[in-house]
């Protein structure tokens, strides 16, 4: 058991769909938090928590993030772009760039600024759609038994990569990590948002605007496992408190709903009629 009170934590993508959540509840064990964002301190950022406007992208930003920092026990890793189902198509090199490129150099920060000493323990948040794209059911020790879903080809590859990079880091100066692969999750401080949010998210900012007919990509049967925001949260405390040095573990709630089922658990608020594109993925 890691106990994580008074330990001094770093938290990338604090101010995100899971970092937010995460943030409080770090702060309910008694640690200390150290969030570092792309954007300026919200303006409902918890006092309690330190905060740190970054660009993962530019390792000067990381280096001086890690200065302003006590000694960091352990990390989580929340950071990286995000999005529903066609955006990683569109934008395929950009979701393989933002996805390796900030991972690489949080990992190659911390490792300079260790000086030789050991790595904190390390939490990547990967995603179930790094899983082969040809199963419904994920089970954790079979993620490269073929390519991720086309749908979110890149992404799930930029994921699988973050991984291995942690396993690279293990093996050459002994990173302890642990990965967690959450499902589809929604939640508060989403990006709501019909052409960039996931898919709950862009529902409702669907919704929101007034498009009626509602347009659902596919048949509306398709299903996922949805997980509330402050649930999975909770699951990447627990890994980081309980997990296997080197393992990975799903995060979801394995009740399954189709999107029309959502969409009906939306329908009390929204007055809308549904049309299905079948020509989309």
């Amino acid at each position: 058991m890691y106990d994580l009170q008074d330990k001094n934590i770093l938290v990338t993508g604090a101010t995100g769909l899971l970092g937010r959540p995460l943030v409080e509840k770090l702060l309910g064990r008694g640690a200390s938090v150290l969030g570092v964002g792309y954007e300026d301190e919200p303006a409902d950022w918890n006092e309690a928590a330190d905060y740190c406007q970054c660009d993962l992208f530019d390792p000067d930003d990381i280096e001086y993030a890690l200065d302003e920092a006590d000694e960091i026990d352990c990390v989580f890793h929340l950071a990286g772009a995000k999005g529903g189902v066609g955006i990683g198509r569109k934008r395929a090199a950009d979701f393989i760039h933002a996805n390796m490129q900030c991972t690489i150099n949080l990992l190659e920060g911390l490792q300079a600024a260790t000086f030789g000493d050991p790595l904190p323990r390390f939490l990547f948040t990967s995603s179930v759609g790094a899983y082969p794209g040809d199963r419904t059911v994920f089970v954790e020790d079979q993620l490269e038994a073929g390519p991720p879903h086309e749908s979110d080809y890149f992404g799930g590859y930029a994921k699988r990569f973050g991984e291995v990079l942690c396993k690279a880091y293990r093996e050459q100066y002994g990173l302890d990590y642990v990965v967690v692969r959450p499902t589809n999750c929604y939640g508060p401080y989403d990006r709501f948002d019909h052409a960039t949010g996931m898919v709950i998210a862009a529902l409702i900012a669907r919704l929101e605007a007034g498009e009626t007919p509602l347009k659902l990509w596919g048949d509306g049967y398709q299903r996922r496992d949805f997980l509330y925001s402050k649930d999975c949260a909770e699951g990447m405390i627990r890994a980081m408190e309980r997990g296997e040095s080197g393992e990975a573990y799903n995060l979801g709630t394995g009740v399954p709903m189709s999107l029309r089922e959502v969409i009906s658990a939306l329908a009390s608020k929204y007055s809308v009629t549904t049309e299905t594109d079948t020509s989309k993925p």
